[in-house]
């Protein structure tokens, strides 16, 4: 869960307190779950951390800096390479830019998220 919405948003602090408020709000309105599987149980949580990833996205419209990005994966690297990493992820940002924001969705919750094609359409 906490990857889902640190991919979401590139935020170590927002990511763990969307992760809390996912659970929170999971547990108190644990009554209209209607699933039966743990996949549609993960399914239902994950829609939750949705709503509340682009609730959050609408209210502050913030964007992330390349360099935070880069420095919160820090491990002492060769500049060489922390560079070449740097440039790659900014190319991924901006081609994840020119897509529109189902379309970059569903790309990250397949890719580093790793879900199912079954939870994704779950989640969207």
């Amino acid at each position: 869960m906490y990857d889902f919405c640190y991919f979401k948003t590139f935020d170590k602090e927002t990511a763990e307190d969307i992760t809390s408020e996912v659970f929170i709000k999971g547990i108190k309105n644990i009554v209209s779950f209607r699933g039966e599987t743990e996949a549609e149980l993960t399914s239902w949580f994950l829609r939750i951390a949705y709503n509340l990833v682009v609730d959050g996205a609408r209210a502050h419209k913030e964007t992330a800096d390349i360099e935070d990005i880069a420095e919160t994966h820090g491990e002492s690297v060769d500049h060489a390479v922390a560079i070449d990493s740097k440039n790659k992820l900014e190319e991924v940002l901006g081609y994840l830019d020119t897509l529109e924001p189902l379309h970059k969705d569903i790309l990250i919750m397949r890719i580093w998220d790793e879900m199912s094609f079954v939870d994704i359409a779950a989640v969207t």
